[in-house]
This record gives structure tokens, C-alpha cells and sequence, in this order.
């Protein structure tokens, strides 16, 4: 009964709780996490022999400059799409969009284009349009295209409010 009783608690508690503080993780600390849930449980029993000597193996030491750095990229700087390439990078701007990006699907067969719209005028809340294309031109257009219809609806729908 136990058990269950924290299973339940874990399911009505703490899956929330992740669910809606993850996002405030650093990436780093995300990736470590992934990796931990990710990497087996090891179980090594050791259990001593009677009269043997434990011997503990020597400790390298070794300074932490001499450990790769790991570097963390920014989306937006992977991007294969300049602000300069297409018109629809500059308009999705001045629409307020943030992290535009645009890459290319696996196996060649097009490119991807996203980004993040803030929905209120905090930022608190943003809303995210993916589009895609033979190309990263088409791709973004499409974006743009998806954008201009969210931001004219939303318009639309807030002008029928008033009527009422």
C-alpha cells in the first residue's frame, strides 16, 4: 500500500513540478541530468575475502585545465540562414519573433525554419511556429507566412471581441 501510495504522490506531485519548472534548469545542468537517467545502474558487490588486503589503486591527478572544454553553441549562431539572405528574416523581426532559426532536414531533403512569437507584451508567454521548405528561402517564407496569418487572427479575434 506504501508503494503505491508514493507512486501516486509521485505522479500527481512531482511529475508537475518538473514539468513546470525544467525549463528554468541551466543546459547544463539539463544535459547532466538526461545523462544521469540515461547511464545504467551499476552494481558492483564487492564483499571482502576474510584475511586479504585491500589495496587501493593509485588516483591519477591530473589538472583540469588539461580536460577538453566543452563549448556551448547558441542556436541562432548555427543557423544557415543570415539576416542578409532573405527579406522574411528582417519582416519576422519587426513582427517581434525571436530565435529564428533555419537548418537543413536530415538527409537533405529540405530545411526546417522556427521561431518563438511573445503572445502578451511581458514576453512571459510565447508561442512556436515551425515551417518547412525545398529550401532555406521557401522555408523561412513559409514562417513568415504562418506568422502574418497567427498575427492577423489574433487581430481578427480581438476585434470580434469588442463587437460583442
Amino acid at each position: 500500500m506504501r508503494i503505491r501510495s508514493g507512486l501516486l504522490v509521485a505522479c500527481m506531485v512531482v511529475v508537475p513540478l518538473i514539468a513546470m519548472f525544467s525549463h528554468r534548469l541551466p543546459p547544463g545542468t539539463r544535459a547532466a541530468i538526461v545523462d544521469f537517467l540515461r547511464r545504467p545502474p551499476r552494481l558492483d558487490p564487492v564483499r571482502p575475502v576474510p584475511g586479504a588486503v585491500a589495496v587501493q589503486p593509485p588516483v591519477a591527478t591530473t589538472p583540469a585545465a588539461s580536460a577538453p572544454a566543452q563549448h556551448v553553441v547558441p542556436v541562432v549562431a548555427m543557423s544557415t540562414v543570415s539576416e542578409s539572405d532573405t527579406s522574411a528574416w528582417q519582416r519576422l523581426r519587426t513582427l517581434g519573433a525571436v530565435a529564428l532559426d533555419c537548418r537543413p532536414l536530415q538527409g537533405g531533403t529540405g530545411h526546417v525554419a522556427t521561431c518563438r512569437v511573445p503572445v502578451d507584451a511581458a514576453g512571459q508567454l510565447e508561442r512556436v511556429f515551425q515551417a518547412t521548405g525545398p529550401d532555406s528561402t521557401a522555408a523561412m517564407d513559409n514562417l513568415l507566412r504562418e506568422v502574418v496569418a497567427w498575427r492577423q487572427g489574433a487581430s481578427d479575434a480581438a476585434r470580434g471581441l469588442l463587437h460583442l
